[in-house]
């Protein structure tokens, strides 16, 4: 758009922020639209301060859609995340291991196929014993879906690390202790 703006002499194109009307928005987007070989635009109606204007430049099938929807789950604490699958023992109260199918990071990306997999120690010696699992040790972990931000807070705590002001700070056991102390002084 800068580019554009300079090439144009448009001033506004090239300085950021100014004020503007619904109808020079409109243009705008227009100019986008065309800069980006968009497809179509959208406002969705919301705010009247605040108006947005979306350039479309793909579109999506039903069936796409869909099997994007089916990888995301409405969490009462962080709204609209993707999924992910842990063992019901996986607590935010008391630490019982931490085991995944993958090694797993925040902000990660995953593969088409892949979704983020956790269970409890105890669930880890069930399936061994079964040498994989099966019917019984997948009845034991009984399975729940859970966002993904709630599956790393689970693996924080299940795994002694505890969030602090956004940054994660390990616990070591000797550290527990001379916290508990201090606590009860």
């Amino acid at each position: 758009m800068n580019e554009f703006g300079d090439r144009s002499k448009f001033e506004k194109l090239t300085t950021g922020c100014f004020p503007s009307d619904e109808v020079e928005s409109w243009e705008f987007t227009a100019i986008a639209a065309k800069l980006t070989n968009g497809i179509g635009v959208y406002r969705p109606v919301g705010d009247d301060h605040l108006k947005i204007f979306l350039v479309i430049n793909d579109l999506v099938d039903n069936a796409v859609a869909k099997k994007i929807k089916d990888r995301y789950v409405q969490c009462s604490k962080h709204e609209y995340r993707r999924a992910a699958f842990v063992c019901t023992h996986l607590n935010q109260a008391n630490p019982v291991g931490f085991n995944e199918a993958f090694e797993t990071y925040e902000g990660m990306s995953l593969g088409e196929e892949d979704d983020f997999q956790a269970w409890c120690d105890e669930c880890e010696k069930v399936r061994e014993l079964a040498d994989g699992w099966d019917e019984q040790s997948i009845a034991f972990a009984n399975i729940k879906v859970v966002c993904e931000m709630c599956y790393f807070e689970l693996k924080a705590i299940n795994l002694g690390h505890f969030c602090f002001c956004g940054f994660s700070l390990f616990f070591s056991t000797n550290l527990k202790s001379t916290l508990r102390r201090f606590e009860s002084n």
